[in-house]
């Protein structure tokens, strides 16, 4: 029987690393999920959402978030998804069908990687060959020679720099989030004994500690934050755009009304018109997304089986949107609603997928076809997961009387 893939809310992760506050059946809703997933029963799974989501939003919060990163890593171990960026493109582009069993064995990662296929570490790793070449350079005829060979620094010229790159790759490998192996590495690169590429592996490496990643906080909060206040930012111009948009409905229903016309009637047809644009936004976004990485577009109307998660997070904030704006008692919109939605582009590849109350029920909302079990409670995990355990044991005998 293949695992149970859970996937864990943000929140849940803050609880587990902050149990001790909670009532005693979080700890028993824990030890479950430990057992079941050191029987091999279940997989639970984590993403950069989950990264960035637990990372500090000022200095003085760095302790409880590495305690939150600390949580993911002993909860998770190396069971991680793929970052939303290669998921979309691969669902954009791929022939296969994202959500069969092909799709989630691209989609699952055994390696705790967590970071984009294209994450480009040149502007983290000085490139201490082009440093010696520009200094090089402007020095004399005969002294290139000696120290600039075919383009690469010489023998030499490591011998006579080493006390001093030594002294700079210290200062830089302590500047990085590098494990204690990383850093001997990091630091054989800046003395010339080991190449660039090995160094950009030793930080690649290190990333994927959650526990060092979150200390990197401590050594450079700068470029450290830098990597985690995407999802933050874009969830507040998320809710600054519902916000502004509410506004402007409100104005027009008001002038509407002004005018003589029947408010409830223009909210009936802004419902339908949202329904009508819903219907294939995300055909035409996923195309879109196909052209721009120079793939060839899926020939299919079902959004859902083409690029389940790629619909199943636009399809979430439509309808977030629309509570929020094209509502006869709207709600609030929240600058978390949207690192909500982009949790939701891997719930068609998990058998599990948490959410708190509201997002649970716009998820139902949004009549997803797919049968992946939401979860609103925390403490109901385990009622629902063995209620998937005993579903796929009756199928085996089935398929064995069969």
């Amino acid at each position: 029987m293949q695992p149970i893939q859970v996937y864990l809310d943000s929140s849940d992760f803050s609880d587990i690393a902050n149990v001790k506050k909670k009532p005693s059946e979080y700890s028993d809703v824990i030890n479950y999920l430990l057992t079941k997933r050191d029987k091999g029963l279940i997989q639970i799974r984590f993403s950069e959402a989950h990264v960035v989501e637990a990372a500090p939003t000022i200095p003085d919060s760095i302790p409880a978030a590495i305690e939150r990163l600390k949580t993911i890593q002993e909860i998770c171990g190396k069971n991680s998804l793929i970052h939303p960026i290669d998921l979309i493109a691969y669902e954009v582009s791929s022939n296969a069908i994202s959500a069969s069993n092909d799709g989630r064995s691209h989609i699952f990662r055994s390696d705790a990687n967590w970071l984009p296929a294209a994450f480009d570490f040149s502007e983290i790793i000085p490139d201490v060959e082009k440093s010696v070449q520009q200094d090089i350079e402007k020095m004399g005829r005969l002294e290139r020679r000696k120290y600039l060979k075919n383009g690469k620094p010489t023998a030499l010229w490591y011998g006579e720099m080493r006390d001093a790159n030594s002294a700079t790759g210290s200062i830089a490998a302590n500047n990085l989030p590098l494990t204690t192996d990383a850093i001997r590495t990091f630091r054989r690169y800046f003395i010339g004994d080991a190449s660039r590429k090995e160094a950009s592996k030793a930080l690649y490496d290190s990333i994927t500690d959650l526990e060092v990643f979150g200390n990197w906080y401590k050594k450079d909060w700068g470029r450290a934050s830098d990597m985690s206040r995407h999802l933050r930012e874009i969830g507040g111009e998320f809710e600054t755009a519902l916000d502004e948009a509410r506004k402007q409905f409100e104005e027009m229903m008001v002038e509407h009304t002004d005018a003589g016309g029947d408010s409830k009637k223009l909210l009936d047809l802004s419902v339908r018109a949202f329904y009508e644009v819903l219907a294939g936004s995300s055909s035409r976004l996923a195309n879109k997304l196909a052209l721009q990485i120079g793939a060839t577009p899926k020939l299919t109307e079902d959004s859902w089986q083409a690029s389940p998660g790629l619909t199943c997070s636009i399809t979430l904030a439509m309808h977030i949107a629309r509570r929020s704006v094209v509502a006869k008692l709207p709600r609030s919109p929240k600058s978390s609603d949207f690192p909500d939605c982009y949790h939701a582009i891997y719930l068609p590849y998990v058998d599990v997928f948490r959410a708190d109350g509201f997002m649970a029920g716009m998820l139902r909302e949004c009549k997803i076809p797919l049968s992946t079990m939401v979860v609103d409670k925390f403490l109901q995990l385990p009622v629902k997961i063995d209620e998937l355990l005993e579903t796929r044991k009756k199928e085996i005998v089935s398929d064995d009387v069969e």
